[in-house]
């Protein structure tokens, strides 16, 4: 039994997790006592408190600020992306555009060309604007990682990521959880297929290069290899697009 909780722990928290079962045995003992018995019930707040994620913002550092078009104007380019996305993908799939042509919106209704079962995931390098504020630095890798690994768990009931002093490489436990979430996807339907879009990608790199700082592309980019059933979209301003990655890197689209 023990074993057992310090691997599921162990799923969650990518860091050696025999002080979270240690613990947690120690307040399951303390709830038996007759003195416990007025104490409120444990819910998922309390425990995950316990397992020190103090807020939501250490589960979800960087959430989207992106609303979808009203009214939206389908175009036949979706058809055509939707035809790539078909075939095995090695490298992320770059999409370009001028500004305000609706390369969101583009993404946004992927949706309408995928197989049953599939699903897409969008993380929005943008935030509203503020992707160069102090606090935002939505270009870290432990921030777009750490929010869509997270957004995979929400949705498909995986396993959290949850980050903390000692934990393993934030981009290693991203790909564990996208293996998860493609293994849950080819369980539903074999042609299903998980689409990663990282949206406007050319601010993250702006924000890495104002902050001094690393950005997630080059991890994302530099991948070995993804489940057969992983396709990644990048957008970004056309402009820009040399900014966004190598062309050895990326497809072009």
């Amino acid at each position: 039994m023990e074993s057992e909780i310090i691997l599921r722990l162990a799923s969650m928290a990518d860091a050696d997790t025999r002080d979270d079962a240690n613990l947690l045995q120690k307040r399951v003992a303390t709830l038996m006592l007759p003195e416990s018995t007025n104490d409120p019930a444990v819910t998922r707040e309390v425990l995950s408190v316990w397992l020190g994620v103090g807020s939501s913002g250490m589960l979800f550092p960087a959430p989207s600020q992106i609303e979808p078009a009203r009214p939206y104007v389908r175009r036949t380019v979706i058809d055509l992306l939707g035809a790539k996305l078909a075939d095995f993908q090695h490298k992320p799939l770059r999409v370009h555009a001028g500004g305000g042509c609706g390369k969101t919106s583009l993404i946004f209704d992927l949706q309408s060309v995928l197989p049953p079962g599939s699903e897409v995931f969008i993380y929005d390098c943008y935030g509203g604007g503020l992707f160069l504020a102090s606090d935002q630095k939505r270009h870290l890798p432990e921030q777009a990682f750490t929010q869509l690994g997270n957004e995979l768990a929400a949705r498909l009931r995986t396993p959290l990521v949850i980050r903390r002093r000692g934990s393993i490489d934030v981009f290693e436990s991203f790909r564990k959880r996208v293996e998860v979430a493609a293994g849950v996807l080819t369980a539903r339907n074999t042609n299903a297929q998980l689409i990663l879009c990282f949206d406007a990608v050319d601010n993250a790199r702006t924000g890495s290069i104002h902050w001094h700082d690393l950005c997630f592309l080059d991890a994302l980019s530099q991948a070995s290899a993804w489940p057969a059933n992983v396709r990644i979209i990048v957008s970004c301003r056309t402009a820009r697009r040399e900014e966004v990655g190598d062309k050895g890197t990326l497809r072009r689209f």
